[in-house]
């Protein structure tokens, strides 16, 4: 009979280790999961951001363009005001 009972009592405790086992092994793959869809979340936020950065670089190349061109066409018209300046 005490054979029993340490039997008992031991398959308890071994049960009790189980069960705790199992609920890190839960709590662990539950984190594993939301890990995961953070991981998914921040890659597309970052994917996000790239591509604004790369628009905005090509809109900063499109604005130096202009910027050159409208220095171009001051240059220009500067030159057209000096020669009539010259010839008055």
């Amino acid at each position: 009979m005490k054979d029993l009972r340490l039997v008992l009592m031991s398959l308890k405790k071994n049960m009790a280790a189980i069960l705790e086992s199992e609920s890190e092994l839960n709590r662990l793959k539950l984190l594993k999961k939301n890990y995961k869809s953070d991981l998914e979340k921040k890659k597309k936020e970052l994917a996000a951001l790239e591509k604004k950065s790369k628009d905005k670089e090509k809109i900063q190349e499109k604005v130096d363009r202009e910027k050159k061109k409208l220095a171009e066409m001051e240059r220009e018209r500067n030159t057209i005001e000096e020669r009539l300046n010259s010839t008055k």
